[in-house]
């Protein structure tokens, strides 16, 4: 599209997934946004009304949010008006940023964010209707696009493995952290876990595994688990009571990046003992502050933990 002289690309973007939560897929979202609208983009984003992110500081940017996402029935109209507006525009591109791709037209130029495989490599850990959405969805979603992007070796290996596709390009691009400290605090104590409070994180093996530390060691390093409850977690404090270990233990619900900031600047370690993730983000932004990482040694953890701390 020309615009001061200039050819400028059109980008479409579902941008559905800033109203389900501000985790995971949410920030990095968010964090790709802010970037590409650097680039002198135009960003064209669709999507559902109730977004838990502030958009406003898009320059280049124009929304078409219609309805919410807060049924089953309205979560499928916004698709279908996604599908309906974007098919009915000039995009030179449609993004699809979470695993998830609108059938568009032929002549639109489709990408593909795949994240991971959770519904293959550890379906036990999800609601069964969001499994088999996504054990539908991703293989359609692969079909309509032109390029998948995954952010990891471990990930493109696994779409390689399971999909047995070799007609699409598959290009690696790491996500990098949102923080940018500007000093390191070393002479911290305590253990800091970030991520949705859910059977994949492993919580319950951690709380326990904590419960068996020497009283001594709990209490010079407190443990903080900072998130949301999501599936099967409702009852979290209970279980922490229920191990006599509330004194040592905090939660931190839904903190914002300046409270995770801080988190991340209070703490000696921070760790993920996921039985699997897609990437794993708190472990380059505790990295970025200097902090080492305790992470499961499975899949793309160990591949971005590298030397950053210890795998178990």
């Amino acid at each position: 599209q020309p615009r001061n002289g200039m050819v400028v690309m059109r980008l479409g973007v579902d941008v559905t997934i800033l109203a389900k939560s501000r985790a995971g897929i949410s920030q990095y979202l968010n964090a790709m946004l802010t970037e590409l609208d650097r680039l002198e983009i135009e960003l064209v984003l669709f999507g559902p009304q109730n977004l838990l992110f502030d958009l406003g500081h898009l320059r280049n940017a124009k929304f078409y949010l219609r309805g919410s996402n807060k049924s089953i029935f309205s979560r499928m109209m916004c698709r279908l008006r996604i599908i309906c507006t974007a098919s009915m525009m000039e995009l030179d591109a449609f993004w699809g940023p979470a695993n998830f791709l609108s059938p568009l037209p032929r002549n639109t130029f489709k990408i593909l964010t795949i994240h991971d495989f959770v519904f293959l490599r550890c379906p036990e850990t999800m609601r069964t209707i969001s499994r088999l959405f996504h054990k539908v969805s991703i293989p359609i979603s692969i079909d309509n696009a032109d390029v998948i992007l995954v952010p990891c070796q471990t990930i493109k290996d696994e779409y390689l493995q399971y999909v047995r596709d070799n007609t699409r390009k598959v290009f690696t691009i790491s996500p990098a952290s949102r923080f940018r400290p500007k000093d390191h605090n070393d002479e911290q104590c305590g253990i800091l876990f970030v991520g949705t409070f859910e059977p994949r994180k492993n919580i319950v093996r951690l709380l326990k595994a904590y419960s068996q530390l020497p009283f001594e060691i709990r209490d010079e390093h407190s443990l903080t688990l900072c998130g949301r409850e999501g599936w099967k977690m409702t009852d979290l404090s209970e279980f922490i009571a229920s191990l006599k270990i509330e004194s040592n233990v905090k939660i931190v619900r839904d903190a914002d990046d300046s409270k995770l900031a801080e988190l991340y600047q209070e703490t000696a370690c921070v760790i993920l003992p996921s039985f699997y993730e897609g990437f794993g983000m708190p472990i380059v932004e505790a990295n970025s502050f200097g902090k080492p990482v305790i992470a499961s040694n499975i899949g793309a953890m160990a591949e971005v933990l590298g030397v950053g701390g210890l795998s178990i």
